[in-house]
Order: C-alpha cells, then sequence, then structure tokens
C-alpha cells in the first residue's frame, strides 16, 4: 500500500473549479473521491509527486499480472481441452483395436475350424483305405480341401500384413500432429495391437507349416508328447511341457500325484530317486517339502538343470489357459488312488483344473475313478499294458503299451480313439497309424515331429 504524506495538499474542486486546502487528515477520502471522477489533484510537492507515480507505476504491473494470470488460466483451458480430446481419441482406437481383435480371433477360429474338418476328412480316407476300398475320389477331394486350407491361411496372412502396416501409419500420423507425452498412452496401445498382430500371424505360420505336413501320403498321425518333451528336457516339469508346445506339440499327456496333505503334483514314478535325487514317495512328503526337491533328473542330464522345481497341478491349469488350443491328458496314477483313495484324488485334480474341462482329459489304470468321473462330465480315458485290456474299456479313448499290441491285424476301435504309447521310431509310428491308432504318444517329440512332416 502506498503511504501517502502528512503535510497538506491543495486540490482544486471540479464544480466549481475553485482551490480548496484539506487537512492532512483529509488526505485519504479526498484521493478516493479524486479516483472516481469528482476531484482533480494538483500536487505541489515534488515528494507528493514521484510517491504518486510509483502508485500508478504499482497498479499498472498489478494490472499486467492479472491479465498474465489469466492468458495462463486460458491456455491452461485450452490444453485441458486439447488432453481431453485426445483421451476421446485414444479410447475411440482402443474399441476399434478390440472390435479388431475380435474379427481377427473369428478369422482365427474358423481357420481352426476348417483344419478340423481337413482332419477329420482325412482320418475317413486313412478309415476307407484301412479298409480295402479304392476311393481316388475322396482322396482327390480332400487334397483339394488341403489346397483350399493353404490358399485361406496365405489369404489370412496377407490380411493380416496389410493390418499392420495401416497401424504403422496410423502411428506415424499421430506423431506428426503431436509428439509429445500425451500421445504415449496411444503409442503403447499400438505396441499392443502390434504385438497381437504378431501372435496372430505366428499362429497362422504355424498353422500352415502343420498343414503342409499333410500334403504328401494321405495319413493324419496325431503326436502326443509324453510328460512333455522328455528327450531334452526333465520330465513332467513345466520347462519340458513349455518346450513340448514351442516344438509343435497339439496334445500333450503328464502324471499327477497327491503330496501328503492331498495337493496334486506333476510326477511319475513310485519314488523320488530317480527324479529327485531322495528317497521317499511323493505321499511321504509336504508342499513346503517337495518345493525344496529339484525335478532335475541328474541321471540323464547330470547338473544342466539344477534347481527345476517339481510342479503343482495347479501350476500347470495356469499354463494350460495360456495355450488354449493345446489338448492335455492328465493320468491319475494308481499309487496316490492307493494311497489317498479315488474319492480324494479325483475332487483335488478336478479342483486344480476348475473351468478347463474342453482342454483336458482325465486318464488312468483305475477304471472305476474314471467311471465316476464321467459322471462329473470330464472326458476320459483308460490306460491298458495289453490289447486284451480294451475288453473292459468303457472310457472315450484307449491308451495301450505299443509292447502290448499284437504283431499284426487292424487296431480299429469304432467310435473310439486310441493312443499308443512309448514310440520313437517314425517308421512305426507310421505303421501303427496306417493300422488304425489315432494318436501315437513319444517322449521325442520335436524329432517325430520333423521327420514325420518331411516324409
Amino acid at each position: 500500500m502506498l503511504d501517502f504524506p502528512d503535510f497538506p495538499i491543495h486540490f482544486v474542486d471540479l464544480v466549481d473549479d475553485q482551490e480548496v486546502f484539506f487537512p492532512a487528515d483529509d488526505h485519504f477520502e479526498k484521493l478516493i473521491q479524486a479516483f472516481i471522477g469528482k476531484i482533480k489533484v494538483r500536487v505541489r510537492s515534488d515528494d507528493v509527486l514521484v510517491h504518486l507515480l510509483a502508485h500508478s507505476i504499482n497498479m499498472a504491473v498489478s494490472s499486467v499480472h492479472a491479465a498474465t494470470q489469466f492468458l495462463a488460466y486460458g491456455i491452461n483451458m485450452i490444453v485441458s481441452f486439447i488432453h481431453a480430446g485426445v483421451q476421446f481419441f485414444a479410447q475411440g482406437i482402443d474399441i476399434a483395436a478390440q472390435f479388431l481383435a475380435h474379427s481377427l480371433n473369428m478369422i482365427v477360429g474358423s481357420i481352426h475350424a476348417r483344419i478340423q474338418l481337413l482332419a477329420h476328412g482325412i482320418d475317413m480316407t486313412i478309415q476307407f483305405l484301412a479298409q480295402g476300398i479304392n476311393a481316388p475320389t475322396l482322396i482327390h477331394k480332400v487334397q483339394i480341401y488341403i489346397i483350399q486350407a493353404l490358399v485361406d491361411i496365405d489369404q489370412f496372412r496377407a490380411k493380416l500384413r496389410l493390418t499392420g502396416f495401416k497401424v504403422i501409419q496410423f502411428r506415424q500420423e499421430i506423431f506428426l500432429h503431436g509428439g509429445n507425452h500425451r500421445f504415449l498412452h496411444v503409442h503403447s496401445w499400438i505396441m499392443a495391437h502390434q504385438r497381437l498382430r504378431c501372435q496372430l500371424y505366428t499362429k497362422a505360420v504355424y498353422t500352415r507349416q502343420t498343414t503342409k505336413s499333410y500334403t504328401g501320403p494321405i495319413m493324419l498321425i496325431k503326436l502326443i508328447a509324453h510328460r512333455g518333451y522328455t528327450a531334452r528336457f526333465p520330465e513332467n516339469t513345466l520347462i519340458a511341457i513349455e518346450a513340448a508346445i514351442e516344438a509343435g506339440a497339439q496334445f500333450v499327456e503328464v502324471d499327477v500325484q497327491l503330496a501328503a496333505d492331498g495337493t496334486p503334483m506333476l510326477f511319475h514314478d513310485r519314488t523320488l530317486d530317480r527324479m529327485c535325487g531322495v528317497s521317499g514317495a511323493m505321499a511321504d512328503y509336504s508342499p513346503q517339502q517337495l518345493a525344496r526337491c529339484e525335478a532335475s533328473e541328474p541321471g540323464r542330464f547330470g547338473d544342466t538343470f539344477t534347481g527345476t522345481p517339481i510342479a503343482t497341478l495347479s501350476e500347470l491349469a495356469t499354463l494350460i489357459r495360456r495355450f488354449p488350443n493345446i489338448q492335455f491328458f492328465i493320468e491319475m496314477k494308481r499309487i496316490s488312488i492307493q494311497c489317498h483313495g479315488a474319492g480324494s484324488m479325483l475332487e483335488q485334480t478336478a479342483q486344480a483344473l476348475e473351468g478347463l474341462q474342453r482342454q483336458c482329459t482325465l486318464i488312468s489304470f483305475d477304471a472305476e475313478i474314471l467311471a465316476t468321473a464321467r459322471l462329473r462330465g470330464w472326458r476320459t480315458g483308460l490306460v491298458v499294458d495289453h490289447w486284451q485290456g480294451r475288453e473292459s474299456f468303457s472310457a472315450e479313448l484307449l491308451f495301450c503299451d505299443a509292447e502290448g499290441l499284437p504283431p499284426c491285424g487292424s487296431l480299429h476301435l469304432p467310435g473310439n480313439p486310441l493312443a499308443v504309447y512309448e514310440v520313437a521310431d517314425p517308421e512305426q509310428a507310421r505303421q501303427l497309424s496306417a493300422r488304425g491308432a489315432d494318436f501315437v504318444e513319444t517322449f521325442a517329440i520335436g524329432e517325430m515331429l520333423a521327420a514325420l512332416s518331411n516324409s
């Protein structure tokens, strides 16, 4: 606040233009009147003039400061409106991306359904040929379906590439019009969309590669990865299972036993000696104790896989959800059924695999537990050591040891698929398929896939 002098000042009254003298006590009131246009101040002191000049400058600065604040506030509102516009724009892009992803999923689903129909047609061809029926017309139709499927997949790949180019162009346009931090969330969405595009492109490439293997002799051999990629990794471990899927396996088999408290674990042997180097059975250990064991199979791999844990069935369930197109066969081991009872074994297994009935088939040597599982809505498969064991067969699938099969003759089971284990020879797999086997189970999934697809 400007301090006024305490000496008298002379004023000119604007009404009658007469000079009037005001005492020092009235200075403030008269100055207020001067501001509202009634009095014009005529200052006769240089000191007072300087004070009034300073006061005027101070008011001017205050006015400029206020104007600057209003200008800054207006700019801030403009920026906020721009930011809100970008957010609405990004939300629109996100909705478009969801529709695009849904469309691509439908395309992939259509291709997958077509390949399933193709496989069904090839199976029918094999059955006709196995029965000695000469059906060149049917074979020709199947070959046409194969060629058409390859053409469809090539077109799908081209659409994916075109979508990717459009997304890249769109990203460049966004950054051209505003390359600042406000567009980073749009860039993040684009990167996520590109990852989705790459995943779908990889799936299309893999589908085309696996379909190529059926353009030679009319023969479809479905390979099951026995305990994962057991030839190269410790069996029944998550790394073995993922490696099998990466190698191209569409079907994976694992073994399940219960720990001391009933927790389902992935394990085959009756004791832990071979896999973990410790004595005792799975039922002798708690999950906490088993967590300190290593499923590294030192007898085969030495120290290569030191630190590999024994996986739980719940951990496998998480992995299964990551690969919705892979089918799993879950074998409930007899030793756990004997130790814990069939009811507990089935209950713990079903609970760990809740919501995965579409992807999982429960298999076992125990026919009674499979009968109960079927009543609860599970697909089941009976495992037998010898071909004669099929007489008690009442499940959807039959698993039979290759050494227990008859040396010749048809292996076809009307209405029920047959899986044969353990096979490591591609030529043996071809012979079994020609005799009527639907699945061949192998430890060497990568090598068998490569050998059979190059035949």
